[in-house]
């Protein structure tokens, strides 16, 4: 909280690149003291929505936040968002200004010895804490520090045209993080002058939280006075509406880019060129020579084999296919360039064999649906990450695929071991997986 690099910047764009800062940096202490950070790399949609900001104005924030020397910019793919972290090592400025809060921090950094000394701020009776309140308190700047995202901050003012927008002098008033930098200021002793704010924000700033009825001289924690604003001015009711807003859309833009990479991944194609090429894929391994007399010889069966799962590959798109082709529509130009292929290699029966190659069983089709979404591709013979999302929807379709099937549960089980085999998860993984697909989905 000292001074930064001289910059440019105007007062409003310093302030929020300070509330950002705050926000995502008690994100990080909280993640780190739980052995990990959640929010490493700070979108502009995310962070807006947390603040109660739009994009453009979340954007103009981090940027600033960057310019002071609190983020830096990671490299990013081209056309996406720009995604933030902090800076580290910190420029001599705020390294310096941190040095001046050490005890803050390290109360901060430590979960029990702060839970430890918020408990015993409470424990003190209200009418003395009130009374008393000194001009600075580490414990109290540590409490306004944790409400840095609280939807009073962010949210304390309606839009334009809101009907719960103040219009009585007096009223209750629309705080922001602006009145926040000034309340925490006051508890860590410094001047928010300093913090590129004028005497007379920072009047007004202390006006409106005290007609807000928050501060260390009014009744309750500050937790509770937050919470009192928050549903007295409809910021918390705005915060939830804006949070169910971003994730409708976040859905909305993942349904698009799922609808979007299936088009590019299937590519209909029924001509004798296109067969050509999938059945290149298919016969990755050279198809065998004829026994003599036009019979299969040795080796024929395991080749049929990786033939026929190549097939499989080439009707889901799934496995090694390249760039994801997927064929889709009649199969007979794959059978006419199978039997020339076959005749070729001295078969006397090669529409049997390519019809053995395309053979699809009830089961194969009935997994070919359940497998909507191709099976995870196992680490290290282990399921990984997203195995348990994956599975949640497979149990789904095992439960529509009974509705019509025919069959039993062992074919099931034989075709989805196959595909578990291929997938890497190994011979007894296989059957465990096989068996935790065709569980019951939970109700």
């Amino acid at each position: 909280m000292g001074t930064e690099r001289v910059s440019t910047l105007n007062s409003t764009r310093i302030v929020a690149a300070r509330t950002m800062c705050t926000v995502a940096g008690i994100d990080f202490l909280d993640g780190a003291s739980d052995g990990g950070f959640r929010g490493d790399r700070l979108g502009e949609d995310e962070m807006g929505v947390r603040v109660g900001s739009s994009r453009l104005a979340a954007r103009r924030a981090l940027a600033a936040a960057v310019e002071l020397g609190y983020f830096h910019i990671t490299q990013k793919r081209k056309g996406a968002s720009s995604r933030y972290v902090f800076r580290l090592p910190l420029v001599r400025e705020v390294e310096d200004a941190a040095l001046e809060h050490l005890e803050l921090i390290n109360l901060l950094g430590d979960k029990d010895a702060l839970a430890a000394a918020i408990a015993a701020d409470d424990a003190v009776p209200e009418a003395e804490r009130m009374e008393l309140a000194p001009a600075t308190d580490v414990v109290r700047a540590a409490r306004i520090m944790l409400s840095a995202g609280h939807p009073a901050w962010g949210y304390g003012k309606a839009p334009k045209g809101d009907a719960s927008r103040p219009k009585v002098k007096g009223s209750l008033p629309g705080l922001d993080h602006r009145d926040f930098l000034v309340l925490l200021a006051d508890a860590a002793g410094v001047d928010p002058t300093t913090l590129s704010m004028t005497e007379r924000s920072v009047r007004a700033s202390r006006r409106d939280l005290k007609l807000a009825g928050i501060g260390a001289e009014h009744p309750g924690t500050l937790e509770q006075q937050l919470a009192s604003y928050a549903s007295r001015s409809g910021s918390r009711a705005r915060f939830d509406e804006a949070w169910a807003v971003r994730n409708d859309d976040r859905r909305a833009r993942a349904q698009a880019v799922a609808e979007h990479q299936a088009t590019k991944r299937t590519r209909r194609v029924y001509g004798p060129v296109q067969a050509k090429v999938v059945v290149d894929r298919i016969c990755s391994s050279p198809m065998p020579a004829a026994a003599p007399g036009g019979g299969v010889g040795d080796g024929f069966g395991l080749w049929l084999a990786g033939a026929q799962t190549a097939m499989r590959h080439a009707r889901s798109g799934s496995g090694d296919g390249r760039k994801g082709r997927t064929w889709v529509g009649d199969e007979t130009p794959i059978l006419v360039e199978l039997t020339a292929r076959a005749t070729k290699a001295g078969y006397t029966a090669p529409e049997q064999l390519a019809t053995a190659v395309c053979h699809v069983t009830e089961a194969c089709r009935a997994v070919d649906f359940v497998l909507d979404q191709p099976m995870p591709t196992a680490v290290d013979g282990n399921p990984p990450a997203a195995f348990g999302a994956w599975l949640s929807g497979a149990r789904t379709a095992v439960a529509d695929v009974r509705g019509s099937w025919l069959g039993t549960d062992d074919s099931l089980a034989a075709e989805l071991t196959v595909r578990a085999a291929e997938a890497g998860y190994g011979e007894t993984g296989s059957k465990r997986v096989a068996q935790a697909v065709l569980l019951a989905p939970a109700a």
